[in-house]
């Protein structure tokens, strides 16, 4: 990502009617680096594949 994209996300993630509307439907604005996000990523990734893995989901 680049650091623009990184910092434009960010400003939008910081404002108060971004951050209502994303709360009012669950969401949590989380923002930071584009390291972080992909720490955060790769841990989703792991700990939802060994979910799926467990529970015998298939693709038809």
């Amino acid at each position: 990502m680049s650091a623009k994209l990184n910092k434009t996300l960010n400003d939008v993630l910081a404002t108060p009617a971004f951050r209502e509307e994303l709360a009012a439907s669950g969401g949590e604005p989380l923002g930071g680096t584009a390291a972080e996000f992909a720490t955060f990523r790769d841990a989703e990734t792991a700990k939802w594949g060994e979910i799926v893995k467990a529970s015998g989901i298939k693709l038809d």
